[in-house]
């Protein structure tokens, strides 16, 4: 577990991602981490430990047979929040004209070329998944303001 004085002193790595879809459709597809592998392809595997409230508060996965994630705050159409030995995730959303904004902010992972990977082919298959055109992805380090390229 990620204590938080151990998240103050590690970076941040950031990532957006736009897509034309209802706000539901894409919180549907992020909040329940067993659909990740349909469509994100760094999940291969994602096995239910525990169901959690009926929100999805507390409620625990193993991914792809090695790391245990754990949903830690969740507020439906807004924010998901979880973590891993290793990191802690955060995705909000925002709907604009049409448009979902999918944020993610990750402390404590520090690769920073496998986390643009990761994110870019996230978003490709989420717009895939829900049928919908990806308007936008781009990742970054918070430290430095720095773009990041898969």
């Amino acid at each position: 577990m990620i204590l938080k004085n151990q998240l103050e002193t590690q970076r941040t790595l950031e990532s957006t991602w736009v897509v034309q879809a209802a706000l539901d459709a894409v919180w549907r597809a992020l909040s329940d981490p067993t659909l990740w592998p349909r469509w994100w392809p760094v999940f291969r595997e994602v096995e239910a430990l525990r169901p959690g409230r009926a929100d999805g508060l507390e409620a625990v996965y193993r991914l792809n047979g090695q790391e245990t994630l754990r949903v830690c705050e969740v507020w439906p159409l807004v924010l998901l929040e979880a973590h891993t030995e290793a990191a802690l995730v955060r995705w909000t959303l925002e709907h604009e004209e049409g448009n979902t904004f999918v944020h993610v902010s990750v402390w404590g992972f520090g690769e920073e070329v496998r986390f643009a990977q990761a994110m870019a082919a996230g978003a490709k298959g989420l717009a895939a998944h829900l049928g919908v055109r990806l308007l936008e992805v781009g990742s970054w380090n918070a430290a430095t303001d720095q773009s990041i390229f898969p």
